[in-house]
């Protein structure tokens, strides 16, 4: 199966980007996927559709309606869940207590886990983690699971060190069904991939803006000047591949030269 991620858009209700304007590089992401060939299976959308500023989904509604593949969306920690769930829900069976969804292709599946706790913050309770298990029991061909917040340790102490209730209790269980899972996420605003117990997991680019990469605790929460991108993944029994494919912006996005001090401009790893 095909599978494009797209992730953390943050439309705004004021138009004020801090990088490129997102709501062209979502549009130029749908133009994309509908000339895709072969065709995508579907489009997962791993959160954060809007930022804060706005709880009105009729705008991102309008343009991802252009998509000619089904879209599978779950929330992210700047999403409105029943605000969410009313946007959404008439196209896509989420969940009865949390806005987690299966979706089957020709030949897999993809599972979308809502990993919001109370105010956005990173959770997942008994209850989410006894729904997933029943869903990967009930079918055995290949999954790619998506959710917002990564689960796992990514190297930057600004993500690792937040709490994440049942996050080592989901890897404990996706450990078991290793050979036919991936996992995918989002949030970060940085791609990455790697292997956890065994789990081959990823995270998907921003279409919104992307932030720099921080190793250490101190590093500064700042923003990068990388094109927005998706991911493709391509998944079979065999082998699980993923393709980057970068949107650049139609006018060069401004450097990020004056916007910290020779401090914190050391403590990243940037352009």
């Amino acid at each position: 199966m095909i599978i494009v991620q797209l992730s953390d858009l943050h439309l705004r209700a004021d138009g004020r980007y801090p990088r490129h304007d997102a709501g062209a590089a979502l549009s130029l992401a749908v133009s994309v996927i509908n000339r895709m060939r072969p065709r995508s299976d579907a489009v997962l959308f791993t959160g954060d559709l809007l930022d804060r500023s706005t709880r009105d989904y009729t705008p991102v509604r309008l343009m991802l309606r252009a998509l000619s593949v089904p879209l599978l969306a779950v929330p992210g920690n700047h999403d409105d869940p029943a605000a969410f769930r009313r946007a959404f829900g008439n196209d896509l069976a989420y969940a009865p207590e949390h806005l987690s969804f299966v979706h089957a292709c020709a030949d897999g599946r993809v599972i979308g886990l809502d990993s919001n706790g109370p105010g956005g913050s990173a959770m997942l309770d008994s209850g989410r983690l006894a729904w997933l298990e029943d869903r990967l029991r009930e079918d055995d061909r290949p999954t790619l699971i998506g959710m917002h917040h990564p689960p796992f340790t990514t190297g930057m102490p600004r993500y690792d060190d937040a709490p994440f209730p049942g996050a080592d209790a989901l890897m404990r269980l996706l450990a078991a069904y290793a050979e036919r899972v991936r996992l995918v996420a989002g949030h970060t605003h940085r791609a990455l991939t790697g292997f956890i117990g065994g789990v081959q997991v990823g995270i998907g680019p921003p279409l919104g803006h992307a932030l720099a990469l921080g190793l250490v605790p101190d590093a500064p929460h700042a923003h990068t000047p990388e094109a927005p991108a998706m991911h493709i993944h391509l998944i079979d029994q065999r082998q699980s591949i993923t393709h980057s494919l970068a949107l650049a912006p139609d006018q060069p996005v401004e450097a990020m030269t004056g916007m910290l001090d020779a401090a914190g401009r050391s403590r990243l790893i940037a352009p």
